[in-house]
This record gives structure tokens, sequence and C-alpha cells, in this order.
């Protein structure tokens, strides 16, 4: 692996690199699987003692340089990577145009593009987790609507296997303000398979879910082993939290039992109290619990939902 801060893909700079991947394959379900599986997840099919064995092409930018390091900062980023399954690696002219729609896809407002030579890509900012997370979005809609151009460059005789991994990371940065990555860390940061999906870490998700509805999904790593990362499946409407926190649009009115309920509570209770406020979904309870909190400022609380 080898490091480098061009900030856009160059067509002559693009490489296809042969990387071996073991597999299973489903003959009934007509699917493959992660090599450590022996039956198939779906159907409970033997698949056999040994994996199939493949070449895939993965591309990646080829003949980039290296920089002196002078600072650390913390980035959040978006991962990919893009590999081809065909017998043979392009040629020179689909390299070229495969080059342009890779540097349509990774030029994202407000992100910088950070190519690593024999891996991939890595489109940073420092923004923030809620913008590493929209740059993941924005990454995935551009490499899905290019998915048709891509096969049709490749004649349609290829599957592409691609993924896209956000997270946040503390590296460092040249005199040129850069980033440097050290080999090391480049290995740990591209050590995942691309299963076709978008998947960010525990960080982004946590930073991000009162926008978006998220599951958990492994990230199978290259030595066969899985960690969960969380992906998102859709968008919230605006949450019980955020007309609860709408204090200046929204004048608290009524309620005045309740309120009074939660204070004979307080009262009789001493120090510590443990509270559980429960109603039908939508009715209030988290603006309740905001407004009694807040005419007593001096109250810690902890409140779990």
């Amino acid at each position: 692996m080898m490091e480098c801060h061009n900030q856009s893909v160059q067509a002559d700079s693009l490489g296809a690199l042969a990387v071996p991947y073991q597999y299973r394959f489903c003959p009934r379900c007509r699917r493959e699987w992660a090599a450590k599986h022996q039956s198939c997840p779906e159907c409970v099919h033997w698949l056999g003692d040994k994996p199939l064995l493949r070449v895939e092409w993965q591309l990646a930018p080829v003949n980039v340089c290296s920089s002196a390091r002078a600072t650390y900062e913390l980035i959040g980023a978006s991962v990919l990577i893009l590999r081809l399954v065909c017998e043979h690696p392009p040629d020179d002219k689909q390299i070229a145009q495969i080059a342009e729609i890779i540097r349509d896809i990774t030029n994202v407002a407000n992100g910088a593009t950070y190519e690593v030579a024999r891996c991939g890509w890595i489109v940073w900012t420092r923004g923030g987790l809620p913008h590493a997370f929209r740059l993941g979005g924005e990454i995935e809609r551009r490499l899905t609507s290019s998915l048709s151009r891509l096969e049709s460059i490749l004649l349609h005789s290829v599957k592409i296997r691609w993924a896209v991994w956000i997270d946040q990371y503390i590296v460092p940065f040249d005199v040129q303000n850069r980033p440097a990555i050290g080999d090391l860390a480049l290995g740990a940061i591209f050590n995942f398979e691309p299963d076709n999906l978008v998947l960010s870490s525990e960080a982004v998700y946590r930073s991000n879910r009162r926008w978006a509805h998220f599951v958990a999904a492994p990230r199978r790593l290259l030595d066969g082993e899985q960690l969960w990362g969380y992906r998102m499946i859709g968008h919230k409407r605006p949450s019980a939290l955020d007309h609860a926190e709408a204090t200046s649009v929204s004048r608290f009115i009524g309620r005045g039992r309740q309120l009074a309920k939660l204070e004979n509570s307080w009262k009789r209770s001493g120090p510590r109290v443990k509270l559980a406020i429960t109603a039908a979904a939508g009715v209030g309870k988290t603006r309740l619990i905001k407004e009694w909190l807040r005419r007593h400022p001096d109250i810690r609380a902890v409140a779990a939902s």
C-alpha cells in the first residue's frame, strides 16, 4: 500500500489490481456467501468442505506519492472500494472511461478526495459526523446511478462489487494541509469486503439517528471476521424530541395535574428517584419531562426511552 494526496482521479493514475477472493456458492438459492459458511444461511444446503477461489480486479489509484506529516486532525470520511468480477482486467481505453466516472462519483461538494494506491478512495471532511454521513449518502447515490454506465463500458460482461464505509479517524496532515496517512493505518481503514452496502460506524450512527432510521448489518473484514455497522433505511419525520426542543416555537400549555404529580413524587422520594412516564405515542411525554426539568435547573436527570 502507498500514501497519496491527489485531489482528483486521472485516467493514467487508475489501475486494476488482481485480488484473490474466497467464497461459497449455493446452487439452490443461486447466491454467494462468505467463505466461512459451510451451509447456506437461507436453505441450509451443504456448500462443501473447501471454499471456491476466484480472482477479482480492484480499481484503485496507482503511482501516487507520499508526504511528510506535520499535524494530526479528526476527520469524518467515506471510504470507497470498487472491484470487478471478470476473467481479464479492463483495457486502457476502458480504464480511462472508468476513471472519468469515478472522478464524478468522488467529486462531492464540501468534500475532499484522498487517493489511496492499490486500495481505493477516501472522501473526507472536517465538518463533523452529520456532514460525513451526508457525504456518504451522496457518494452512494452517484455510484448506484453510475453502475449502468460502468457496465456498458465493460460490455456487461462483469459484475461490479462496491462498498462505502463511513467513519471518523484521527489522521496526520502534511505541511500543505493534505492527509498523509501511513500504510498501517490504511490497511486498517480498507480492511473490509465490498458487499454492495453503505455502512457507518456506531459513532456516525449515534450522531445521525435523530434524523434517520438505521438497522445493524455485518461488515465483513478481509480475514473473514465480522464487525457490526449501521445501514440507513430511511429518513425520520420530525420526532417527539424535535417538538420537545422547539420551545421557542411552541409554548407549553396545560398539563398542570401531571406536573403536580411529578413535583409530589420528587418531594416525597428524597434526593434520588426513578420515574417512568407512560402514555400513547405522540401525546407529549418528552415535552412534559423537558418542561418539568426546565423549572428545576438544579436537578440532574437521566432519561431513557
